[in-house]
């Protein structure tokens, strides 16, 4: 039975049109989750890279994607044929056309300008590091991570600067210091607060604390009195009063700068020097990734990794954290929080880079 040229073309564009009300829905469907896997991917590339960057002393760039935008074009067509076949007469079609296509735009925007270098050179304050604290980051991860000093006692290897050589037992302390506070805080012991009175940030130490070994060991290092149950945290240089937690924060920047010393550099630009480097008391080359040994580690090789949570590649070597190191990749989560906290919102910060990537 021959269906008339009408016919078939009312039905084509019934068939055409009765999926055009869940196009939209579809298209989110389909590009909002790769939207957001690619804008995190690029943005963790972003920070690993700028920190293998500083192991190597070349500056830091951010760039931001300030704005990303899409367009959906949707468009069907119905062109009405007829084929003569000789000896057999005319044959009646319908040729149909269905195309989506998808233009998106990308606003890429530098952060720079005089707001935004204040504040990743501004030190993180106390309060942020309870703000961290409270939202559930170990104590010891955020010490470790965000402070330079705590009383006197130094977050790196002191170095002799007549020979630059490196004390390798005067990082030891500290680490006993903020281990102690871990303890205390997987005991339930301690918290940071501020105090409604004196409005200073401070440690609240439960009494039963006074009773448990790393609160003894803390009072001894310290020096502060045992009986105590609050310990105001000050940033400064030094105090008079023994009964206060004096510290000195880092800023975004040099938080940056400290974990490069992370970075596996490979041998070759060892040999070249293209990194700087400090000896140990026998004279060997100190390896600096020590003083983040069980927090933060950066790889490299020179094949790209197969099993790799964030890799970049950088000066002819691939840099990258190990999927399988939760300590490195908790340690990265917290830095881009920090990072968030620190920069803020940067409302100048020309030129603004537009790139469609449509065809």
């Amino acid at each position: 039975m021959k269906i008339p040229c009408q016919t078939l073309l009312l039905i084509s564009i019934a068939l055409l049109t009765s999926g055009c009300v869940h196009f939209g829905p579809q298209a989110v469907q389909t590009s909002r989750l790769d939207y957001n896997q690619s804008l995190r991917a690029t943005e963790d590339e972003q920070m690993l890279l700028n920190i293998v960057r500083l192991r190597y002393r070349d500056r830091m760039y951010f760039l931001e994607a300030d704005t990303v935008t899409t367009q959906f074009s949707y468009s069907a067509s119905i062109q009405p044929g007829i084929n003569w076949i000789p000896g057999l007469g005319s044959n009646e079609s319908l040729n149909n056309r269905l195309a989506i296509e998808e233009r998106p735009t990308v606003t890429y925007r530098p952060l720079r300008g005089k707001d935004f270098v204040e504040r990743i050179l501004t030190p993180v304050n106390a309060e942020t590091l309870i703000l961290l604290s409270n939202s559930g980051w170990p104590i010891s991860r955020i010490l470790r991570t965000c402070l330079e000093r705590i009383n006197n006692l130094e977050n790196n290897y002191q170095t002799d600067q007549q020979d630059f050589t490196v004390d390798t037992k005067s990082h030891q302390t500290f680490i006993d210091v903020v281990y102690a506070l871990r303890e205390l805080e997987l005991a339930n012991l301690v918290a940071g607060a501020k105090d409604p009175v004196s409005k200073q940030i401070v440690l609240q130490f439960k009494k039963k604390a006074h009773k448990h070994p790393a609160f003894m060991r803390l009072a001894k290092i310290l020096s502060f009195d045992p009986s105590l149950t609050v310990l105001p945290l000050v940033n400064a240089i030094e105090t008079e009063n023994k009964d206060v937690l004096t510290i000195q924060a880092r800023s975004f920047d040099s938080i940056m700068f400290f974990l490069s010393q992370s970075v596996e550099v490979p041998d070759s630009d060892l040999q070249e020097r293209r990194v700087p480097l400090r000896n140990d008391e026998q004279g060997t080359v100190f390896d600096e990734a020590r003083v983040t040994k069980d927090l933060f580690r950066i790889h490299s090789s020179i094949e790209k990794p197969d099993k790799a949570n964030v890799a970049v590649f950088y000066r002819n070597n691939w840099f990258y954290i190990d999927d399988s190191d939760s300590a490195s990749k908790s340690t990265f989560s917290l830095l881009t929080q920090i990072f968030a906290l620190q920069s803020g919102s940067v409302q100048q910060a020309a030129p603004i880079l537009t790139i469609p990537l449509g065809n």
